[in-house]
């Protein structure tokens, strides 16, 4: 009853901004909310998993144009220890239900009078440069300037990417951000520097990518290049085409050195999810086929084939999906999945879920 009671109060809290007028001011509430039930088999054991995810988006623009976004989440974190918040990590098991409700995001968007330039502060999403293979996804506190230049858009910024409490030490990243198109193509180029506080260490990256429409087929390349002294590389490389309902892709991935890893947003397949990676004395490599063809108007089929070899890890997945749409805000997705290899667990890995999401 509690439980209920609190999150009552959120909801009227909700309700009342999303009636609330301010002059020469607008403000909107939207979400999603999603259901799952996953049977998993991994290491000879059974397990069920239910999750719980509502995200609540309170947007508003003043005046003077200036933007504020803000997301709330609200998540059950209790079955199994596992949570099913995206990016988070539940530290409290106790059934406290504060431990399960976290501020997403929260950050303004002011544009500024020259070159077309926006400023965005605060909690704020990291975003995917290129196409995303090397993003860690998710968000941080971060201050950039984006803004227009010689047909250019040009975005410095510093992030917090790590923030620890007192005892611990921060990771700070400055970066400069260029991206560009030339009819069917795109390009850009990252480059950055991370300082952990910790270790007064410096880490270098850079990030150069492409894609284009050649011969019906939509290509992507991007290279990275990170380390003290460029000690760890990776390269990413997709070729994709649709055929009326049928999409079909082939990419392939390659990382070496140390602390090569895919972004934390990039998961190949349901197993493959974040330990597509490198170190100091193993190369990564994995081959990925993904399909989907869309049956109708409400149903689409989908199919993910891959091969890797990666650290701890050779071996081969496979995702049999499904998603039906009840309507146009609300879907069922069915999901088989299954792997074998030579690491613990993939050998007898086989996973079905079953969830049930809705936007508002």
């Amino acid at each position: 009853m509690k439980k209920m009671i609190k999150l009552s109060l959120v909801a009227a809290t909700v309700l009342g901004l999303a009636t609330t007028s301010y002059a020469e001011s607008k403000v909107t509430v939207s979400g999603d909310a999603e259901v799952t039930y996953e049977n998993l088999t991994q290491n000879d054991t059974t397990d069920v998993y239910k999750t719980a995810d509502v995200n609540i988006n309170i947007d508003a623009v003043n005046e003077d144009g200036v933007e504020f976004h803000s997301q709330f989440v609200l998540y059950d974190g209790t079955q199994g220890d596992i949570t099913g918040l995206e990016n988070g990590v539940v530290t409290d098991t106790t059934g406290n239900p504060e431990a399960y409700s976290q501020i997403e995001r929260a950050y303004v968007v002011a544009p500024l009078p020259f070159a077309e330039a926006k400023l965005t502060a605060g909690l704020a999403p990291n975003g995917a440069f290129g196409s995303g293979m090397f993003e860690n996804g998710g968000e941080s506190w971060k201050t950039d300037l984006t803004m227009k230049a010689a047909g250019l858009k040009v975005k410095v910024g510093n992030v917090t990417i790590k923030e620890s409490n007192a005892s611990q030490a921060d990771k700070i990243k400055n970066y400069v951000k260029v991206e560009g198109s030339a009819g069917d193509i795109k390009y850009g180029l990252q480059y950055s520097n991370t300082k952990d506080t910790a270790t007064d260490c410096t880490k270098t990256y850079m990030n150069p990518y492409v894609t284009a429409s050649v011969a019906g087929l939509d290509i992507a390349a991007e290279y990275a290049s990170w380390g003290s002294d460029g000690d760890g590389t990776g390269m990413f490389v997709q070729a994709g085409k649709e055929m009326g309902p049928l999409s079909v892709a082939l990419a392939y991935v390659t990382l070496s050195g140390a602390d090569g890893s895919a972004g934390g947003d990039y998961a190949a397949s349901d197993f493959f999810d974040g330990n597509v990676a490198s170190n100091a004395t193993d190369d990564t490599s994995a081959i990925v086929v993904p399909v989907s063809y869309k049956v109708s108007d409400k149903l689409t089929a989908g199919l993910t084939y891959v091969s890797a070899d990666v650290t701890g890890l050779d071996g081969t997945a496979m995702d049999i999906t499904a998603d039906y749409a009840l309507g146009k805000s609300t879907s069922i997705g069915l999901l088989y999945a299954t792997a074998t290899g030579d690491a613990v667990g993939a050998d007898d890995y086989t996973k079905m879920a079953m969830s049930v999401s809705m936007s508002f």
